[in-house]
This record gives structure tokens, sequence and C-alpha cells, in this order.
């Protein structure tokens, strides 16, 4: 929960990533929202997180594991970098 409610409160305008149904009106931000709101901040940042973790492999190589809506260990320092608090 906190993770979602730091993207949400952060990062707002990534909602346009967001599934649109009658959930997300009741402000649901977990599973498949968290997911890609995840993705979406990683896809934001991935140029930044390979100046800093990437240099071993090439930029499509990092992409391709760093943007894939999981919370890696890399993920969660970009988000700390930005702010979040786990």
């Amino acid at each position: 929960g906190k993770l979602c409610k730091f993207l949400h409160d952060t990062f707002p305008a990534y909602a346009t990533k967001l599934k649109r149904n009658k959930a997300n009106l009741l402000g649901n931000l977990y599973g498949d929202n968290c997911w890609a709101w995840v993705k979406e901040f990683q896809n934001r940042t991935v140029e930044e997180a390979y100046q800093i973790y990437g240099s071993s492999q090439s930029f499509e190589q990092f992409k391709k594991s760093y943007a894939d809506g999981n919370c890696g260990k890399q993920t969660y320092a970009m988000l700390q970098k930005y702010g979040f608090k786990p």
C-alpha cells in the first residue's frame, strides 16, 4: 500500500496509464494498477537509471530488464531518489 500511495501522490500524471473502470473511480491503486504505475515510472526514469546501473550492458538490454513493471533493487533505489521511504 505504501508504494501505491507514494506513486499516486508523487506522480499523479501517471494515472493515464491505469485501466479505466469502476474500481479506479473508487481509488483502486493496487494489483494491475500499481504494476502499470511502476512500469510508467520505470519508462520515465530508464535513461537516468541506465547512467547509474547499466554500464555493463547495452541500453536496450538494460531497458528490457529494468522497465518490466516489477520492483527490483534498482527500481527501489530510483524510487528512493525521488523521495520514497520504504
